[in-house]
Parts: C-alpha cells; sequence; structure tokens
C-alpha cells in the first residue's frame, strides 16, 4: 500500500474541514418541476424541428430549468446563460449542468442582477457579456421582483417565456389572481402560448406543508410565452 504525504494529508484535512454547501431544497420540490417541465414541453413543441441559438434565464437558481431541457434532448439549443445574483447558486448550477458546459460551453451560469442588463450592449463581435445574445429569455420567477426594470431592459420584439403563481407569499413582491392580469403585467405583440397549472396538498390537519415557512393552500402558476410588446 502507498503511503500518505505531508500535501495529501493537507488537503485531506482541508477538505474535510469544509462545511457543506447549504442548497434551498425548495428548488427541487414536486411543484417547481412540474413548473419547469411544463414549461419545457412548451418551448418544445413551439420550436419543433428547430434550434434556439441561444437562451437566457433570469433569476436562474441552481440551473433546473437548463438541465431538464438539455436531458430531454427534444429540440437543439446552442447555448444556455443562467443568470442570477445570489453567488452562492453558481457552483451549483455549474457543477449540475457540467457536461454541457464542457462541451463547448452551452452551459453558463453568471452572478449578474437581471435589472442591470443592458440587452444591447455588444463588442465588435456582436457578442454581449453573456455571450450571444439571446433568442429566447425566460423568466419562470416573476412574483419575485420587486420592481419592473428587469422587464424594461428587455427589447421589445424579444420572444419571452414567463411564469408567475397566485400564492401569496411574504417573499412575493408582487401578486396576480388571474392569468388576464399575468397578460396585462406583460403585455406580448404575439402570444404562441398561455395557459395555467393548478396544485394543491390536500393535506390531513395533522400533517405539515411541504415546507413550514410556505402556506398549504391551493395556487396556481401562470405562463406566457411570446414576443414582448413594442
Amino acid at each position: 500500500m502507498g503511503s500518505v504525504n505531508q500535501t495529501d494529508r493537507a488537503q485531506v484535512q482541508e477538505s474535510s474541514q469544509k462545511k457543506p454547501e447549504l442548497v434551498d431544497l425548495e428548488a427541487f420540490s414536486a411543484s417547481q418541476m412540474a413548473s419547469k417541465l411544463w414549461l419545457c414541453r412548451e418551448i418544445e413543441k413551439i420550436w419543433k424541428g428547430e434550434k434556439i441559438s441561444s437562451l437566457w434565464i433570469l433569476g436562474g437558481w441552481y440551473g433546473l430549468t437548463a438541465l431538464i431541457l438539455a436531458l430531454r434532448e427534444r429540440i437543439e439549443i446552442g447555448s444556455i446563460c443562467s443568470i442570477d445574483k445570489d453567488p452562492r447558486v453558481h457552483r451549483i448550477a455549474d457543477q449540475l449542468n457540467k457536461i454541457y458546459e464542457i462541451q463547448d460551453h452551452r452551459f453558463k451560469s453568471y452572478c449578474a442582477d437581471v435589472e442591470e442588463i443592458e440587452y444591447g450592449d455588444k463588442d465588435d463581435n456582436g457578442m454581449t457579456a453573456f455571450g450571444p445574445g439571446p433568442q429566447l429569455v425566460i423568466n419562470t420567477s416573476c412574483e419575485h421582483f420587486s420592481n419592473r426594470r428587469w422587464w424594461e431592459r428587455i427589447i421589445p420584439g424579444q420572444t419571452v417565456a414567463l411564469q408567475m403563481t397566485d400564492m401569496s407569499h411574504e417573499e412575493h413582491a408582487v401578486e396576480c389572481k388571474k392569468l388576464s392580469d399575468f397578460k396585462d403585467l406583460f403585455p406580448m405583440s404575439e402570444i404562441y402560448y398561455e395557459g395555467e397549472l393548478s396544485f394543491g396538498w390536500p393535506l390531513p390537519e395533522r400533517l405539515e406543508a411541504p415546507r413550514r415557512d410556505w402556506p398549504a393552500q391551493n395556487f396556481k402558476r401562470f405562463m406566457l410565452i411570446g414576443k414582448k410588446s413594442v
């Protein structure tokens, strides 16, 4: 058996002393995964037989939407850019999508504020700070943004896919109770898809909600896919 040198011992000791990274398991909840799968299925229908050259995901969190699209292999996507201002999520997002990051840099997670993105700011090669400009922009957490700056920065005519829940919660900055209200908030010149998905937990009183800080209630998630109005 080979001996362990001092360098190896130091590396093992340093590794054992590292604190485990905390992951928000809500990202992997049934409702979150079902909502992302719903989005992916509708995107695949709209772009069936076509290629999405570049896809940007605003508030991309752990990169699960990108991972689901890639694993399903129903449509061809040139590159996926996940943008989130939380510095804790990017190492995990890149790790989950590692194979696609390695393959011609098809995925990358960036730490940036989506309310400060300059979509028209490109270099001499036509590249933005996040690579190629987006053919499709996705935001599945519209209720979490306290202002409309992220929406106002998106260029009119840009194809977008948006989701928002009607669930009341202190973490939600915007409330929307009907699909028609959602459409009023984010006007489209063309709509390729609109719909809603219902969730609910018919829990007996002795059981808790999936998360203590989230109410055990029925709720809906709305979705719009189309071109931002001029």
